[in-house]
């Protein structure tokens, strides 16, 4: 299936539009208004809108506002009180949240629609490169960016495509019942050990996050030595991931399953996400943390998709202030622990926050998943999509790797 058609059933998936359906019918969808007069202020508002197969091009227009697009739930709450709001506060530019990751194939189907509704949004770097070779996000130009905030954010984060916003972690948990902090699988090979450490586990799911590369740390491989991709790498990490396959009791699919599937009992060791497992420490979840083996893993970066619909000028309004140390800082005291961009943010922590980022030698480093956006040898597909793809099979034990 080629990229392109790839990217516009992903959008009538997403619309409910296959074609076995009927008639369209309306959806409720949370949009948010602008209320300028006497003063500019953002409120949410539900509207009932029909989804058709062919949406009307989104109107462009110089009024001051940016459509955003970032997830949704308790982050997309957070990340409106600490930077939507005040950012409205601070600069009279009303933000219009689309609740949503902005993922690739969702671009890409909007651009093809000539539908392309966002100024800015989080993506990933599985996702990017390749929609900005494709034309699909225009070039940061860091000359508009402050230079006293580019110099606390890493060169290696501020990408032709994209500048970073955080980098999320794996690390290993387990039930304080069933293990503690020395007992509990220390490396990624212990946790591929079901005889030293039995019990079942929880991996990611393949259509989630590539656990790949935990099978990869399992068998050895340093990250610096995860690209570039091969074929028979990829084999390696097939038949790993096929070895701990019985054990595993469920491949999350959330980062939020990712903690529930062990203070269930469904799994008594995993791999999650780091601050959601101290955030469940911190409500009474008997689970632990190995910090030592952890993994950089989940990175999400500022882009600037193009043709948007409003003004340059309000998109690095909007990027100035995002990415200064005093408002991340801000979010990351809402109970997100992960490593932020700008490294001074972590000077502006309280005591009792700063306790529960991961160690400060682990705040911030080099994600992996930009590997996933290269194209696999003699075809269009990039080994995400190629890994996707075959992940049915891997699951249902029929594929040939």
């Amino acid at each position: 299936m080629s990229r392109k058609l790839k990217a516009m059933v992903v959008l009538a998936i997403a619309a409910g539009l296959l074609t076995a359906c009927p008639a369209p019918t309306p959806q409720i969808v949370e949009k948010e208004v602008i209320v300028e007069k006497p003063v500019v202020e953002t409120v949410v508002v539900e509207k009932e809108v029909v989804v058709t197969a062919a949406p009307a091009p989104f109107e462009k227009s110089d009024e001051a506002k940016l459509v955003v697009k970032v997830v949704g739930g308790g982050w997309g709450a957070d990340m409106k009180e600490a930077y939507f709001d005040p950012f409205t506060a601070d600069t009279g530019i009303g933000i219009v949240y689309d609740m949503g990751f902005l993922a690739g194939a969702i671009l890409e189907a909007a651009a093809e629609a000539g539908n392309v509704e966002w100024d800015t949004g989080l993506m990933n770097p599985m996702d990017a490169p390749r929609d900005f070779a494709d034309g699909l996000l225009d070039p940061i130009d860091y000359s508009k960016i402050d230079p006293e905030i580019l110099k606390n954010i890493p060169e290696m984060y501020q990408e032709p495509w994209g500048i970073l916003h955080h980098i999320s972690d794996f690390a290993i948990i387990y039930r304080t019942d069933a293990y503690t902090e020395d007992t509990a699988p220390q490396t990624w090979a212990d946790l591929w050990d079901v005889e030293k450490f039995p019990g079942a586990r929880c991996l990611p799911d393949g259509l989630e996050q590539p656990p790949h590369l935990l099978a990869w740390l399992a068998m050895g491989v340093p990250p610096a030595e995860f690209g570039p991709i091969t074929t028979e790498r990829m084999s390696q990490a097939w038949a790993k991931l096929d070895e701990i396959k019985p054990h595993v009791s469920k491949w999350w699919a959330s980062g939020g399953e990712s903690i529930d599937v062990v203070i269930s009992g469904e799994a008594v060791l995993g791999v999650g996400w780091s601050d959601r497992a101290v955030v469940a420490i911190d409500e009474g979840a008997p689970l632990g943390i190995v910090w030592n083996d952890h993994m950089f893993h989940g990175a999400a970066y500022w882009t600037l998709p193009h043709n948007s619909p409003h003004v340059d000028e309000y998109r690095y309004q909007f990027l100035n202030f995002v990415l200064q140390p005093e408002r991340q800082a801000d979010f990351a005291s809402r109970g997100r622990y992960k490593g932020f961009s700008n490294t001074a943010f972590v000077d502006l922590l309280s005591p009792e926050v700063a306790a529960k980022m991961p160690p400060a030698e682990l705040t911030i480093g080099k994600d992996d998943q930009a590997i996933w956006s290269e194209t696999v040898p003699g075809t269009d597909k990039t080994w995400h999509q190629d890994m996707m793809e075959k992940w049915p099979e891997f699951l249902a034990g029929t594929l040939d790797y």
